[in-house]
C-alpha cells in the first residue's frame, strides 16, 4: 500500500484510487445515495436504480506517462511540472484524478489538460499480455471444456505460444496486429499440440492408430482452447470478461445442439467480441468469431455423415453466432459489475474496519479469518446463481480460502518490510520520475526549464541513494 502526500492511497497492483469526488457546496461525496432525503417512494427506487446502473458502466484509469509530460511541459509552470511528474505512472480513477489535481491547486483548464494528456484505460486492464495468464486460461478451460488432459495441455502451450508470437509481431501501425497473430498462433499451435498429445497417448496405452475424425476432433479442440488462452492473456479486461460470457452462453448452445465443442466457440467469440469499443462492435465481431468457430466444431459430424452433416454445421454455426455475440456483450457487464462492486465494497469495509478497530492490535489469524469471511459473504450469493445451495457452499470455499489466504500474505509480507524496504521503495520511484522525465524529452528541445526540472529530480535521486545507504548500513549493524 502507498500513501502519498495528499493523503491519496493505491494499492500496488489493483489499480484504485479514489471513489469519490467532492460536492462544491456541501462536501458529500457525489454518489452518495441517502434514501433518507428523497421525498417519495418513486424517487428512492429510481436512486437505487441509477446507482445499480453506475455499477455496470466501466471505471476509467488514468495514468500520467511520458507521453503526457511531452504535452503538459510546455504548457505548465515549473512547480506544477514538478507535481505533473511526480504522478508519473500512478493509476487514478478518474474521480480521484480530479479531486488530486484539485488539491494541488490546478485550475479547471489545467486538469481538463492533464485528461486530455493521460493514458485512459479500463479498471481491470493489464499494462501488457500476460503469456502465464493465457497458459492457465487456455488450460483450465481446455481442461474443462476441450477434451481434458489433451485440452489441458494444447490450451495451456497454445495459449502461451499464441501470446508470445503476438507480442513479437506486434506493430506500432496496426495495434490489432498483436491481437490477430496472437489469436492465430495460439489456434494453430493448440491445434498441432491437441494431435500431437493425442497421437502420444495412443502410442502410451497400446492402442489403434487414431483416425483421421478422432485426430480432427483433437486438432479443433485443441486449436479453440489455444486460441482461447490466448485471448485469456490479452491487456484489455473486456476480452477475458468477452470470454467469461461466452462460456456461460455456450454451455446453453452446447445444452440446445449436442454439440460439446459449443463452450469453446462461445469462448472465443465472446473474447474476440470483447475486443470491440461499442456494443455493435461487440454484437459483429462476437458474432462472426462465434460463427466461424461454431461451424468448425461441426467439421468432424460432416465427415462422418456427409452432406447429412451439413444442417448440423449449419446449427452450430448459428449457435456460435449467437453465443459469440451474447457472451461479449453479457460477459463485460457482469465481470465489470462484480469488479466494481468488489471494489467499493472493499473500500466501505476497509473504512470501518479501520474506525473500529483504531487503537486495537489485531493478531495474523484474526485478520485472516475476517478476510475469508468477507470472501465468503461474496462468492456465496455469486455460487447460489450459478449453483444453487452447492454453488453457494463452493463459492463461499472458494472465497475464504481467496480472501483468507490475501490476507494472510499480506500479513506476513507487512513483517517482512524494514526500513531498508521502504528506502529502496524511495529510491526506485525517485528514478521512475526521473526516467519518465527524460523519455519526455526524447526528440525535444531542451530548454532552461526542462535543465532545472532535471536538475532537482537528480538531487531527489542522490538524496534518496544516500538515505538507502545509509538504511543498509544501520540493517547491518544491527
Amino acid at each position: 500500500m502507498r500513501i502519498l502526500n495528499n493523503n491519496v492511497r493505491i494499492k500496488d497492483d489493483i489499480k484504485i484510487a479514489p471513489q469519490k469526488d467532492i460536492k462544491e457546496q456541501t462536501g458529500e461525496p457525489l454518489d452518495k445515495v441517502d434514501l433518507k432525503q428523497s421525498d417519495g417512494g418513486g424517487e428512492k427506487f429510481l436512486s437505487l436504480g441509477r446507482k445499480i446502473l453506475d455499477y455496470t458502466k466501466p471505471r476509467h484509469i488514468y495514468k500520467i506517462n511520458a507521453g503526457s509530460l511531452k504535452s503538459l511541459r510546455e504548457q505548465l509552470p515549473v512547480d506544477k511540472l514538478k507535481i505533473a511528474a511526480s504522478l508519473v505512472n500512478i493509476p487514478f480513477l478518474e474521480e480521484g484524478f480530479t479531486a488530486t489535481l484539485t488539491n494541488f491547486g490546478f485550475s479547471k483548464e489545467e486538469i481538463s489538460l492533464f485528461q486530455q494528456c493521460a493514458s485512459v484505460s479500463e479498471l481491470g486492464d493489464k499494462a501488457s499480455s500476460s503469456p502465464t495468464g493465457a497458459a492457465m486460461g487456455g488450460g483450465i478451460e481446455g481442461f474443462i471444456f476441450g477434451g481434458g488432459p489433451v485440452g489441458l495441455v494444447a490450451g495451456a502451450i497454445g495459449g502461451y505460444a499464441g501470446t508470445k508470437i503476438g507480442e513479437a509481431r506486434k506493430s506500432e501501425d496496426n495495434p490489432l496486429s498483436g491481437d490477430i497473430n496472437s489469436l492465430i498462433g495460439g489456434a494453430a499451435v493448440g491445434a498441432g499440440t491437441g494431435v500431437a498429445v493425442t497421437l502420444a497417448m495412443s502410442a502410451l496405452l497400446g492402442g489403434a492408430l487414431p483416425g483421421a475424425t478422432t485426430l480432427t476432433t483433437a486438432a479443433i479442440l485443441g486449436g479453440l482452447s489455444g486460441a482461447s488462452g490466448s485471448l485469456s492473456g490479452n491487456a484489455f479486461t473486456s476480452v477475458s470478461d468477452g470470454i467469461s460470457g461466452g462460456v456461460m452462453t455456450g454451455m446453453v448452445a452446447q445444452a440446445l445442439t449436442g454439440n460439446s465443442g459449443m463452450v469453446l466457440a462461445g469462448a472465443v467469440g465472446g473474447g474476440v467480441g470483447g475486443r470491440a469499443a461499442t456494443t455493435a462492435g461487440k454484437v459483429i465481431l462476437g458474432g462472426g468469431a462465434g460463427a466461424a468457430t461454431g461451424a468448425i466444431t461441426a467439421i468432424p459430424a460432416v465427415m462422418m455423415l456427409g452432406t447429412a452433416g451439413l444442417p448440423v454445421m449449419g446449427i452450430s454455426a448459428a449457435a456460435g453466432a449467437i453465443s459469440g455475440a451474447g457472451g461479449a456483450v453479457i460477459g463485460p457487464v457482469i465481470r465489470r459489475t462484480v469488479r466494481n462492486l468488489t471494489m467499493d465494497i472493499n473500500q466501505k469495509v476497509d473504512k470501518h474496519m479501520d474506525k473500529a478497530l483504531e487503537g486495537r492490535e489485531i493478531g495474523t489469524l484474526g485478520k485472516t479469518a475476517a478476510g475469508a469471511g468477507i470472501g465468503m459473504v461474496m462468492f456465496a450469493p455469486i455460487g447460489l446463481i450459478f449453483g444453487g445451495a452447492t454453488g453457494a457452499a463452493i463459492g463461499a470455499g472458494a472465497g475464504a480460502l481467496i480472501f483468507g489466504g490475501k490476507t494472510l500474505y499480506e500479513q506476513l509480507n507487512k513483517k517482512k518490510i524494514s526500513d531498508v524496504d521502504i528506502k529502496k521503495a524511495e529510491l526506485d520511484r525517485a528514478k521512475e520520475v526521473l526516467r519518465g522525465y527524460n523519455e519526455s524529452l526524447e526528440g525535444q528541445n531542451v530548454t532552461e526549464k526542462d535543465k532545472l526540472m532535471l536538475n532537482d529530480m537528480n538531487a531527489v535521486v542522490q538524496a534518496a541513494e544516500h538515505d538507502y545507504e545509509e538504511a543498509r548500513k544501520n540493517d547491518v549493524k544491527k
